[in-house]
C-alpha cells in the first residue's frame, strides 16, 4: 500500500512520515489522513504540500522479526534516506525545495539518522548540490522517540544472564541498540556526535507522556538528559498519558530551556501539530497559549 497526497503537479514541500518498531505503513496511516485535512483547512496554499508515507521498512507479512525495523537503526535509517531521496528526484518533478520529517517512536531515531545520512553523504546530492542546499529542512517531529533507548527502565530489571542471552541469540539488532547491548553502541554514538543535524531544522518539535509511552520512559523520548524536563513537566500535568509537546528549538541551540512543556489535551494536540508541521510559529507559552492550546487543569 501506498499513502501518497499530491494535490499537485507542482508541490514544493515534502512532509515525510515514518512509523515504528514492527509496524506496517499502514500503522500511519491517521497521522497521514490528519495532516491531510489539516493541510486542507488551515493554508491558504495547500497545493505546495506532498505528504508521503514512508515504505521502506515496512513488510508485507506480520511476523516482527522479518520487518526491516529489526534490522538495526542504521539500516533502517539508510532505507529511509534512499526512499527520502528517491522521492524527491523521480516522483515530484524535480520542485520539491522544502522537507519535513515526522517519525513515531523508533521512528523518531531513524529521521535523526537519516537527516545525519543526507547531511553527510554526498552520494544523496540534488542536481549536483549537497541535499540539504538544495532541499530546506523545516521541521523535524519526534513522537515518543527512544532517543535514549530504553535501558535506562529496562536493564536494571535484567539479570546478566538473560542480557547475554539476548546480545548472542537475539534476531532484533534493533532491540539490542535500544538496551545499549549492541557492538557500536549506536544510540550513544547518536547522542555523542550526531546532534548537528537537530540545528539544521527551522523546528524541532518533542512529542512524549509526562509518564510512560509503551517502553519508551519520559526521560528518553523528551531527550531530557538531566530529568529536569519530565520533573517540571509532571508538575503542571496530573495526567500522565496525555501527549506533551515541547519546542526543543532553543533548547538544542542555547542550551537553555526559554518554554515550559504544554501539557495537553487530544483537541490542541492535533491543532498544534497542524501548525507545526505547516512551519508556523508556536507563540511563547507565556502569551496567548489558551488561542491556540487548552492546558490541563
Amino acid at each position: 500500500l501506498e499513502f501518497i497526497h499530491q494535490p499537485s503537479a507542482i508541490p514544493t514541500h515534502l512532509i515525510v512520515i515514518q512509523h515504528g518498531l514492527n509496524y506496517p505503513s499502514i500503522a500511519n496511516y491517521p497521522t497521514y489522513y490528519f495532516l491531510k485535512q489539516a493541510i486542507a483547512e488551515h493554508t491558504h496554499n495547500a497545493e505546495e504540500y506532498m505528504i508521503y508515507v514512508a515504505k521502506s521498512n515496512s513488510n508485507p507479512y506480520f511476523f516482527s522479526f522479518l520487518f526491516h525495523t529489526n534490522n538495526g537503526i542504521v539500516h533502517a535509517s539508510t532505507n529511509l534516506a534512499n526512499e527520502i531521496h528517491h522521492i524527491i528526484t523521480s516522483k515530484t518533478n524535480g520542485t520539491i525545495n522544502k522537507i519535513s520529517l515526522i517519525g513515531s517512536s523508533i521512528g523518531g531515531n531513524y529521521i535523526r539518522y537519516a537527516s545525519y545520512l543526507l547531511l553527510h553523504d554526498a552520494s544523496y546530492q540534488i542536481q549536483q548540490k549537497p541535499f540539504f542546499e538544495a532541499i530546506k529542512p523545516m521541521t523535524m517531529i519526534s513522537l515518543a522517540a527512544p532517543h535514549f533507548g530504553i535501558a535506562d527502565w529496562m536493564t536494571p530489571l535484567l539479570p546478566e544472564s538473560l542480557i547475554d542471552v539476548l546480545t548472542r541469540y537475539t534476531p532484533s539488532l534493533t532491540l539490542n541498540e535500544l538496551l545499549h547491548i549492541d557492538k557500536d553502541r549506536i544510540v550513544r554514538d547518536m547522542n555523542d556526535h550526531m546532534q548537528t543535524v537537530f540545528d539544521i531544522y527551522d523546528r524541532v518539535l518533542i512529542v512524549f507522556n509526562a509518564g510512560w509511552d509503551s517502553l519508551v520512559s519520559c526521560q528518553s523520548s523528551s531527550l531530557d538528559v538531566d530529568g529536569a524536563i519530565c520533573e517540571q513537566t509532571r508538575k503542571y500535568c496530573n495526567d500522565e498519558d496525555a501527549p506533551i509537546i515541547f519546542d526543543a528549538t532553543r533548547l538544542i541551540r542555547n542550551g537553555t530551556v526559554h518554554r515550559l512543556p504544554i501539557c495537553l489535551n487530544r483537541n490542541a494536540f492535533e491543532t498544534l501539530m497542524a501548525h507545526a508541521v505547516l512551519a508556523i510559529a508556536l507563540p511563547p507559552l507565556t502569551q496567548n497559549i489558551t488561542k491556540l492550546l487548552t492546558a490541563c487543569s
